[in-house]
């Protein structure tokens, strides 16, 4: 049975992603070289404002009418797929990309990855909100994904120097 894409699904969705990326970003601190910790734990720290952000808007577009900021017919396709991925799947466990053997390389790029797909889902989000406001507040979260792109990136610049 497919799960009908509405605007308030897609919120719960934003907002589980933002607590999966927390989640995320705590366990890989822990297996992350010391100096690298607190930069993850500012990361998750993140994730958690976005959550809170995404709650908020979706609290604030509860009373709207039935049909407000549902998506047409491509936007639903476009989400279906991307929440067809596993990060995007409300079971999906932060804890299931680590094993133990991953180099701090590894969690670095594997965290990229992960922010670039969340970047593509709040695109997409973007188009289901029909309001002003709650757009702007989601490009603002979309910015700072690419902000946690570009800390990573430079991550990867400071290990491989070691």
């Amino acid at each position: 049975m497919t799960t009908a894409i509405t605007g308030d699904y897609v919120l719960r969705m934003a907002e589980q992603i933002e607590r999966n990326g927390a989640e995320f970003y705590g366990i890989a601190a822990v297996h992350a070289p010391e100096p690298a910790r607190p930069v993850l734990l500012e990361l998750a720290t993140a994730e958690a404002q976005h959550q809170q952000q995404f709650h908020d808007i979706r609290s604030r577009l509860s009373g709207k009418p039935a049909g407000a900021g549902e998506p047409d017919q491509e936007v639903t396709a476009y989400l279906q797929g991307l929440l067809a991925g596993k990060f995007f799947e409300s079971t999906a466990d932060p804890a299931s990309y680590f094993d133990g053997s991953e180099t701090y390389r590894d969690i670095v790029l594997t965290a990229i990855r992960l922010e670039k797909e969340i970047i593509a889902f709040y695109e997409g989000v973007k188009l289901v909100l029909g309001d002003k406001d709650s757009r702007s507040v989601v490009e603002l979260i979309i910015r700072a994904e690419m902000g946690h792109i570009t800390t990573l990136a430079r991550q990867l610049d400071v290990f491989d120097k070691v």
